[in-house]
């Protein structure tokens, strides 16, 4: 993807289950290597398309309290949810691609969590299929 010309700017940074108040810089997710998330949200406007990457296989306490993140002295004020809920405001043209079949979402380890996930973006299968589909969605809007 960052080979391609398809795209004006593109930017990547990483989370661990789900966005809290720091983006990693790096896709080890190393302690330290990171950028706020508000500062993400202060530099790309709302013209800019947001694909979200991610099994979203969590424990739904992730995303519905503080202190929800799992990392070790990573306590976030914010719960997982409000911050999605965050983004798909800030970024209206905004997908997930889950890497896990489509066809098991509903009976999968993370059901709960892949249900909470859906109830904020359009979540789509990561496969040249579900590709195409978030796509469309992206250029068509919210």
């Amino acid at each position: 993807v960052s080979k391609s010309n398809h795209f004006k700017d593109l930017q990547f940074y990483y989370f661990h289950n789900c966005v809290y108040e720091k983006l990693y810089t790096d896709p080890r997710c190393k302690r330290g290597e990171w950028v706020d998330t508000d500062y993400v949200l202060r530099k790309y406007g709302s013209d800019y398309r947001l694909i979200l990457v991610g099994d979203a296989s969590m424990a739904p306490s992730e995303l519905t309290l503080r202190g929800g993140n799992t990392i070790i002295g990573l306590y976030n004020e914010v719960p997982g949810l409000e911050w999605l809920g965050t983004l798909k405001n800030h970024y209206s043209k905004s997908v997930w691609l889950n890497p896990v079949s489509e066809a098991v979402w509903e009976r999968t380890y993370g059901t709960v969590s892949i249900e909470l996930v859906r109830t904020v973006f359009p979540m789509f299968e990561l496969s040249v299929d579900g590709i195409e589909a978030a796509i469309k969605k992206l250029l068509a809007g919210r």
